[in-house]
């Protein structure tokens, strides 16, 4: 997601809409997929999860957990 938003600002300029990012983030994924770094998951307990969430502006409405 973050890819994309940077793309879409980069872009908006220019008159790269939103679903035009998203296209331009997946054709690079398809290329350059076996070389980019992806970061592990951390997991977090809930005292830093409930700290995270109390830094979010605006109300927060939904917090999703995975178990595994």
């Amino acid at each position: 997601m973050q890819a994309i938003r940077i793309v879409f600002e980069a872009g908006r300029a220019r008159g790269l809409r939103l679903h035009e990012a998203q296209f331009v983030v997946h054709d690079r994924y398809l290329h350059h997929g076996d070389r980019v770094a992806r970061t592990p998951y951390s997991l977090l307990d809930v005292e830093s999860l409930a700290a995270r969430a109390a830094g979010c502006p605006g109300r927060v409405v939904a917090i999703e957990a995975e178990a595994e």
